[in-house]
């Protein structure tokens, strides 16, 4: 299912990191940044810190030059085994990709649900479509 913001994709086969990078940066419209770009965008912000908020779920993010705010949220056909030195298994990725300077009230409230383990639960478990 896809709306304006939120994009769900599920049951698709990712065998690692760098495939779920390259869906990620394949479904950004950027009149600035080619997909390479994008997927280190991803990359970087991860050298950074942490971006495992429960087990199993990881919160890829950034903000650039893009188009429109997009929130994905990919339960993947089966787990992602190994997906950095830090992150043993990956069940769920919601990537936040946000524009430069936009209003970004939507995403805030989505990031505050993610407090939730009852919100992030239903997330993992929830019968998403493609």
């Amino acid at each position: 299912m896809v709306t304006d913001l939120y994009q769900y994709v599920s049951n698709q086969n990712f065998n690692n990191r760098q495939e779920v990078y390259e869906y990620l940066a394949s479904q950004i419209d950027s009149q600035t940044l080619s997909q390479q770009e994008i997927e280190s965008k991803f990359l970087e912000r991860e050298a950074m810190g942490n971006i495992e908020i429960a087990q199993g779920v990881v919160l890829p993010h950034f903000e650039g030059a893009i188009n429109r705010n997009k929130i994905i949220i990919i339960k993947p056909k089966h787990t992602i085994v190994d997906w950095s030195d830090t992150i043993v298994q990956v069940d769920l990725v919601i990537a936040l990709m946000l524009t430069n300077g936009s209003d970004k009230s939507e995403v805030i409230d989505f990031v505050k649900n993610l407090a939730s383990d009852d919100f992030i639960e239903k997330l993992k478990h929830k019968n998403l479509r493609k």
